[in-house]
């Protein structure tokens, strides 16, 4: 009796050591460093995306950059002979400038970049508000001169590209709007030309009136 009541205790042990032996193994499982908890594990995911939107957002960020052009506003030009001329002109009727702020995410291509108008719609013709759109450089600034053609107004878009050294580049754009000309008796300079097409004198009552057609 006395050696079955030692059994019984033996195994009753031996199953308590091996239920201890189970749940160490377990609890050593649930906390191991080779596999992390379940919790951090469901984060994994939202966190390889939060890094993937960073790196895309720095790879879009790569390469050169320019702040938003502002549009620009000039008046028409009553001067036939301004037609003609070259783009900016040394006259009395009045030309834009658009000025570009330009950088680039690695500042060693910095003077590596070039800026080319791509188009302007419309395109320059004889009836166009424009006669010309030119890149110059004014200390050490790129700028984009817009000249008006004569008396025709409106508006025009100049389409911009700005290229580094490695061929990377983009795309913007902004405005010219050239204000119609005021009657022939607004002070303003460019109204006081135009196409002198007839000079009548008349007399009324001793007076002469001269008629200018502007």
């Amino acid at each position: 009796m006395a050696r079955e009541t030692a059994d019984v205790a033996a195994g009753g042990a031996a199953e308590r050591r091996a239920e201890d032996v189970e749940e160490g193994l377990g609890r050593r499982a649930r906390f191991s460093p080779r596999r992390p908890p379940a919790y951090w594990r469901r984060g994994l995911p939202a966190a390889y995306a939060l890094l993937a939107v960073a790196l895309a957002g720095r790879a879009l960020a790569a390469g050169p950059t320019l702040q938003p052009v502002p549009d620009v506003v000039i008046k028409a030009c009553g001067n036939p002979l301004v037609a003609t001329m070259s783009c900016p002109a040394a006259s009395s009727c009045q030309d834009g400038e658009a000025h570009m702020v330009l950088g680039h995410s690695d500042p060693t291509l910095l003077n590596s970049l070039t800026v080319t108008i791509e188009r302007l719609s419309p395109d320059i013709t004889p009836a166009s508000p424009l006669r010309d759109a030119v890149v110059r450089t004014v200390s050490g600034q790129r700028v984009i001169s817009v000249c008006p053609r004569g008396k025709a107004s409106g508006r025009t878009i100049v389409y911009i590209k700005v290229t580094d050294g490695n061929g990377q580049f983009i795309l913007t754009d902004f405005a010219v709007v050239v204000q119609a000309l005021t009657p022939v008796f607004d002070d303003a300079g460019p109204t006081r030309f135009g196409p002198i097409c007839a000079c009548l004198l008349v007399d009324v009552a001793e007076l002469r009136v001269c008629f200018y057609c502007a």
